[in-house]
């Protein structure tokens, strides 16, 4: 795509956008579920127009009661530069806040993605430096190869929630995971993986 195509598809995503945010905002207020799935469908289509590695997601600020709109990259590393941009060219609308990556998150919460849960004491870990990054073993809890996709989909959010979807990016090289039988003295609990 060249670069005056590339811009035009981040103009027209980001006028989409503008016009269509009060309704996303009743939707999302109203938990309209039905409504929200057709707009998400529709704000998916036009931004993988910008690059196919792109995602958008929904939020509530705490902070400031605004909906937050979280451009993501699903922690590719190859669509990195492609977030930034869309977010550097998004105006300001008002009630609305553009974040760049899912952003690292205190605590870690019960996941539920799809039909997977995800107790904070499922997923363990053994981490081994490569040059500036990490390689992570995961030993998840009651994997199996009936939920195995929709389990790993929900360990990557709390991936994403603990480390923040940028790091997680550029530093964690490579992640194997494996079912956990028993924990063993030289794994640790995935909520200490900020720490190393």
């Amino acid at each position: 795509m060249s670069d005056n195509q590339q811009h035009y598809s981040k103009t027209r995503f980001w006028l989409w956008f503008t016009k269509t945010a009060n309704v996303i905002t009743d939707a999302f207020d109203t938990n309209d579920m039905s409504k929200l799935t057709a707009l998400s469908v529709e704000a998916n289509r036009e931004i993988k127009k910008i690059s196919a590695g792109l995602i958008w997601e929904l939020a509530r600020n705490n902070d400031t009661e605004n909906l937050d709109i979280i451009i993501s990259a699903n922690a590719d590393v190859r669509y990195l530069d492609a977030v930034t941009s869309v977010c550097h060219k998004a105006p300001n609308i008002q009630g609305w806040n553009v974040i760049a990556f899912r952003q690292r998150t205190p605590g870690f919460g019960q996941k539920n993605m799809w039909t997977a849960p995800i107790a904070p004491d499922a997923v363990w870990y053994k981490s081994r430096m490569i040059g500036n990054g990490v390689e992570l073993t995961l030993y998840i809890k009651g994997i199996t190869d009936a939920n195995r996709r929709p389990v790993l989909a929900a360990v990557h959010v709390v991936l994403c929630e603990l480390l923040g979807e940028y790091t997680l990016a550029t530093k964690v090289r490579r992640i194997d995971w494996r079912p956990m039988t028993q924990a063993s003295h030289e794994m640790k609990k995935l909520t200490d993986l900020p720490t190393e």
